[in-house]
Order: structure tokens, then sequence, then C-alpha cells
């Protein structure tokens, strides 16, 4: 479990510092010819859920299957979001999130 949450952790710093060199830097966007609001709302909201997948990745060990679906929900607004230039880290908050789900006792802690 401690490598999962490694994982979603460096997955998520990785996805935030991309997210702010993206708002930050107006060249980049226009590189990506991306020059709209939209593509900076969607970074917003990518930077947002990259503060959810770290959440996320720092539960895992008391919440496994709560932590797993934050990192998966993470991945996948991530990957909406925005350009491939995120595929590092839409892939280490995956498999961080499948990892957490697969250790998660059967569904037990939903009940909870």
């Amino acid at each position: 479990m401690n490598f999962a949450k490694t994982l979603g952790i460096i997955g998520a710093l990785l996805a935030m510092g991309l997210s702010l060199t993206v708002i930050s830097v107006d060249s980049i966007a226009r590189v990506l010819e991306e020059d709209s609001l939209v593509f900076t709302i969607l970074n917003f909201i990518a930077l947002g859920m990259s503060f959810v997948g770290l959440f996320g990745a720092i539960i895992m060990n008391k919440a496994p299957l709560k932590g797993g679906v934050m990192l998966i929900a993470s991945a996948v607004a991530c990957t909406m979001s925005v350009s491939m230039m995120f595929l590092l880290p839409i892939v280490l908050l995956c498999v961080a999130g499948l990892i957490s789900l697969s250790t998660a006792d059967d569904l037990t802690e939903a009940k909870a």
C-alpha cells in the first residue's frame, strides 16, 4: 500500500505542477493551439482534481476504497480536461487508484 500511496502523491503533485505551469505561462497555451478561456477553465478543473487525487492518496491507508475512487476520479478528470502532456500523472494516478481498489476488503468499507 505504501508504493501505491507514493505513486498517487507523485502523480498528484506532478499534475498540480503541470496545471500551474500551463495556467501561468501563456505561451504554452499558444503552443498547444488552445487560446481560449475554456482551456484555462479546464486547467483549473485539472488543478482542483489534482488536489482531490492528493487527498485520496493521503487517506489511502485508512480508507483504500475511498482513496482509490478519488485517485481514479482525478485521473479521469485530468484526462478529460487537458492535453497529452499530462499523460504521466494520469497513468500514475490511475495505477495507484487501481492498486488501492484491489486491496480494499470486498467493499465492506462502503457499508460502514
